[in-house]
């Protein structure tokens, strides 16, 4: 029988960020959000913050539900 590896220990990060878009008509907007990341040792690095712009996109998209909005900029606050 195969031995079983404990599970390791996440950390989880809280990450609060504002998108930069744009309509199809020009005109700007922001819209504040949150996302989780985790992490094995508790370090956030550049991996995961790349990680976090990318949900934070994600989830923006999933919530407005327009397609033709433009995405300038992703601050992490």
């Amino acid at each position: 029988m195969k031995e079983q590896k404990p599970m390791e220990k996440l950390h989880y990060h809280l990450v609060s960020g504002e998108i930069i878009f744009q309509d199809s008509n020009g005109n700007p907007g922001t819209h504040r959000l949150n996302c989780t990341v985790t992490t094995e040792n508790g370090n956030v690095r550049a991996r995961e913050i790349g990680k976090a712009q990318k949900l934070l996109q994600m989830i923006f998209f999933k919530k407005m539900n327009i397609v033709t909005l433009n995405v300038k900029d992703v601050f992490i606050i």
